[in-house]
């Protein structure tokens, strides 16, 4: 029987990307679970009291307005601080990619080589400077709490127009345990931070992985 060719250098990274492409998955599923547990934990209970807080009371304007001012506090806050984490996580990851990238084309090259990873400081910038699905880092943390505000000060302003109670407002925006909270309006920026972060992991991997290539010009001939 005539021996298979063997692959290219091409081929094996390739291969390796592909396997590397698991663990990326399984990085972004773990980054998905901690930014929805900081929002159940930490922001979403803290809307949720500036509310219940006037259980049995009326809403008059004067509450309603100082009810809506403090949740867009809460939730300014609340998303300064993902933003921060989420910055950091991404720098460490860029800085596991860098690692990994070099160490691949070590393994494969079939000479000796010395090469050359980007810089934390190139890291950063990438992460500051390049946007996310057409978006900067920082925009998407400007969009995504205003468009949270929104969405609850309507609910409770529509709530109040219909004359509801409280527990009514509050499953609004909470949504209900028989549908797993699936049906408040809270969900829809758990959804939105969701496809954020999962979008920044795959777009902080290319571009390091890009810019690694790039760095080494005597061993990438071109990326495409």
């Amino acid at each position: 029987m005539a021996k298979l060719p063997s692959k290219t250098v091409n081929e094996i990274l390739r291969d390796l990307s592909i396997r590397h492409s698991v663990f990326l998955e399984q990085y972004s599923n773990g980054e998905v679970r901690a930014v929805i547990e900081y929002l159940n934990t930490q922001v979403e209970p803290d809307i949720l009291a500036r509310i219940t807080r006037y259980a049995g009371k009326e809403f008059t304007q004067k509450r309603l307005m100082q009810v809506q001012k403090e949740i867009r506090k809460v939730i300014e806050d609340g998303y300064a601080e993902l933003y921060r984490r989420q910055q950091d996580n991404l720098v460490s990851l860029g800085k596991v990619e860098a690692k990994w990238q070099t160490a691949s084309l070590s393994q494969t090259v079939p000479f000796a080589v010395s090469l050359t990873a980007p810089s934390v400081a190139v890291i950063r910038d990438m992460i500051r400077t390049r946007p996310i699905d057409g978006v900067l880092l920082k925009d998407w943390f400007e969009k995504l709490p205003a468009d949270t505000v929104y969405r609850i000060n309507r609910q409770i302003t529509l709530g109040v127009i219909e004359g509801e109670g409280i527990d009514e407002i509050v499953r609004r925006i909470k949504g209900t345990r028989a549908a797993q909270y699936s049906d408040g309006i809270l969900n829809t920026s758990r959804s939105d931070l969701r496809y954020m972060v999962r979008t920044a992991v795959g777009e902080v991997s290319h571009n390091v992985r890009r810019e690694t290539y790039r760095e080494n010009p005597d061993i990438i001939k071109t990326v495409s």
